[in-house]
């Protein structure tokens, strides 16, 4: 996944900056069945230090995204790291 700037138009009124994976906005939604392991590619192309939450994932909080992770080396521009993650719920 490309952590990466865009726009978006959500409105008549023009496009909004907004940011994304792999892509302007959001995106994309992962699956995995309980007790699968996933293989994560992360890299941040923002000028910006970024993390990633993973909505509806039971995971321990080191790895679960926030404030606390911006000095881990995903989070930096630039940046990229490998997460793996097993699908416990």
């Amino acid at each position: 996944m490309t952590a990466q700037a865009g726009t978006t138009d959500f409105t008549d009124a023009g496009a909004t900056e907004t940011m994304g994976f792999n892509g302007a906005f959001l995106r994309p939604t992962l699956r995995a069945a309980r007790g699968e392991k996933v293989a994560v590619n992360v890299t941040n192309q923002l000028a910006e230090p970024t993390s990633v939450h993973w909505h509806g994932m039971h995971l321990p909080a080191a790895m679960d995204g926030g404030p606390h992770q911006f000095r881990t080396s995903n989070s930096r521009p630039a940046g990229s790291c490998h997460c793996g993650i097993s699908a416990t719920k």
